[in-house]
């Protein structure tokens, strides 16, 4: 228990609860974690910046036209934007 001083007569009681121990409390942030979200936001980033330089390469070796690269570039963008608020609302 922490030491008390006396209050003023007319003030509320003290709280003193020791319930929560020291070692209940994290000193430091969990950095396993930190990590995890680290590499998935490269990851993430890497894909994003990825794709679109590999454009030319997936035209010429598939034999792709410029309508089936845009729907690629669609695909891809639509699947960030949806799943961005979704992922958003669900860490909040």
């Amino acid at each position: 228990m922490r030491p008390t001083t006396e209050a003023p007569a007319n003030s509320p009681p003290a709280c003193v609860d020791d319930s929560v121990e020291e070692r209940d409390i994290p000193s430091s942030p969990v950095f396993q974690i930190l990590f995890a979200l680290s590499f998935a936001h490269l990851v993430n980033d890497t894909l994003q910046s990825l794709i679109p330089a590999i454009y030319p390469i997936l035209k010429t070796q598939l034999r792709l036209d410029y309508s089936h690269i845009g729907l690629i570039a669609l695909s891809n963008q639509l699947t960030a934007s949806l799943l961005q608020p979704i992922v958003g609302a669900f860490t909040y």
